[in-house]
């Protein structure tokens, strides 16, 4: 399905998007989703995209994104509530009215949902998020659509303890509402590749080709979109086209290693044992990505 059908589909009903860490939840609401959905306009009404990725304090996080989302894509025809008495979320309940009120529709926009879980782990202080969710989309005059995008493995948990402490005026569990995003098949790659090589100047030899997709497919017999553009990034960058080089070069695994060094060496000399300091703590002891501090 095309990113316009998926941004139609947000704006008539709620959605969550849900898939493996690294297969590219983020990229696509970044430079896909966000895009789309600024374009459209919905019974006259225009769509105010406001994404939510930090949750230590989610009411002040959330009120500065709207805020700032508004300040930067739609300064002339809004107001903004500057409520002094700062009940947060009675002032993002505010905010909303007044876009609503503008001709405004806002899609709220909960990406990497599961550090939610990681932050409060206190049942009281989750259901303050969902008293808020609930009062969102319970509200019409609000006119606000829900996008929550989370991990395959923290799905159940999150979403079955939000049915359960909201009142929402749908099933969130509903398959209408899920979109899935996997790791792309070996001959989708192989596609793609070809492709790629058919329509720009950057030519790559068939056996590199098929040498770089069985690296890639090594573990999984499937391609995490994460590694394939890394990688791809690295052979456009040193011009490895053909199969011998990119061996000399150490394959998939002597490509990501560089990679890496790269960044250390951009940060400069002085910085490079806290750079390493960094990335060793960007990877907790299950081999996954930490929940963020």
């Amino acid at each position: 399905r095309s990113l316009c059908d998926w941004s139609s589909d947000v704006c008539s009903s709620d959605l969550i998007i849900y898939g493996p860490s690294g297969v590219g939840k983020s990229s696509l609401i970044e430079a896909g989703l966000i895009p789309a959905l600024k374009s459209e306009v919905i019974d006259t009404c225009k769509v105010l995209p406001v994404v939510q990725r930090i949750y230590s304090n989610w009411e002040e996080e959330l009120g500065k994104s709207l805020k700032e989302t508004i300040t930067k894509d739609y300064p002339d025809p809004l107001q903004t509530d500057n409520s002094s008495s700062f009940n947060l979320k009675e002032s993002i309940l505010n905010q909303l009215t007044i876009n609503s009120e503008k001709n405004l529709k806002t899609v709220l926009i909960f990406d990497q949902f599961e550090e939610f879980s990681f932050t409060y782990k206190n049942l009281d202080d989750r259901r303050n998020f969902y008293r808020f969710i609930d009062e969102c989309l319970s509200l019409a005059r609000l006119n606000v659509k829900i996008i929550i995008a989370i991990r395959e493995d923290y799905v159940a948990p999150s979403l079955f303890e939000m049915r359960e402490y909201t009142k929402l005026p749908f099933d969130i569990l509903h398959t209408d509402n899920f979109l899935k995003l996997g790791n792309l098949q070996k001959e989708q790659v192989k596609n793609l590749l070809l492709t790629f090589t058919q329509t720009t100047q950057f030519y790559i030899d068939p056996l590199l080709q098929e040498e770089l997709v069985q690296d890639l497919a090594e573990n999984l017999n499937e391609i995490r979109p994460i590694e394939l553009q890394i990688v791809g990034v690295q052979l456009q960058n040193k011009e490895i086209t053909e199969r011998e080089v990119y061996i000399q070069q150490g394959r998939k695994k002597g490509l990501v290693e560089q990679y890496l060094e790269e960044i250390v060496e951009s940060c400069g000399k002085e910085y490079e044992d806290d750079v390493r300091e960094l990335l060793y703590c960007l990877t907790d002891e299950n081999d996954t990505c930490p929940w963020k501090t």
